[in-house]
Order: C-alpha cells, then structure tokens, then sequence
C-alpha cells in the first residue's frame, strides 16, 4: 500500500456535488456525489477512496417504489483494483471488482492479514 490518505476531504453539505437532487431523501454526512439514473427512479450516493492501485466506492442507493415512497438499500462499497502479472511476456493487467457489505470488511481484512503473514514466511 501507499502512503496515500484514504480519507476524503471533509465537505460541508452545500458544496456536495447533488446535494439538490431528492433533498427528501436523507443524504449520509459521508457522501460526496449524489446522482439518479435516467428515468429518476434511482437516487446513489456515493464516495471514492482511492489508494495507489485500489478504488473503494462507498455507496447506497434509494429505489423509487410504485406508491411513491423510497426506499434506500443496504449500504455496501465497490473495491476495484488492477493486476499486473509481471512474470507474462507483455506484463497482462487486468481490471477486477467485487462488492462488499460494511459488516464483512473486518472479516476481510483479517483474511487478507493472514494471507500476507503467509506469504512472507
């Protein structure tokens, strides 16, 4: 890892990008982007970390329900990085993603402790 600073910028409210697109709907103090889809039924709030070769986006998302209420999904973060596998001819990158729910982050982080452990005996 680098020494890069994960931790966003503290903003203050008005100067979050969307922050006056569904003002009903309670934007965490965490978001700095807030956009909708095309047909405005879905509201993501979102925040990028980005450390050297990795990218987590914090986000949730809100759903426009057929009566007119929202309803706001689980708040989970995308970690995208890319691989160089240098011992190929052409050093092949490749770009690779998955998703995660807050409550797991501990979990795999412990895993990958252990697997760096044991990579270095």
């Amino acid at each position: 890892m680098s020494n890069v600073n994960t931790t966003p910028a503290p903003r203050k409210a008005r100067n979050r990008v969307g922050a006056d697109i569904h003002p009903e709907i309670p934007m965490p103090e965490w978001v700095e982007e807030r956009y909708s889809d095309d047909d405005g039924r879905v509201v993501v709030d979102e925040t990028d970390y980005i450390d050297g070769i990795f990218c987590l986006t914090r986000c949730q998302s809100h759903t426009l329900e057929d009566d007119g209420s929202w309803f706001t999904h689980d708040e989970h973060a995308f970690l995208r990085w890319r691989t160089a596998w240098p011992s190929e001819p052409n050093v092949r990158l490749e770009t690779e993603e998955f998703t995660i729910l807050p409550k797991d982050a501990p979990a795999l982080v412990a895993v990958l402790q252990r697997f760096h452990e044991a990579a270095k005996a």
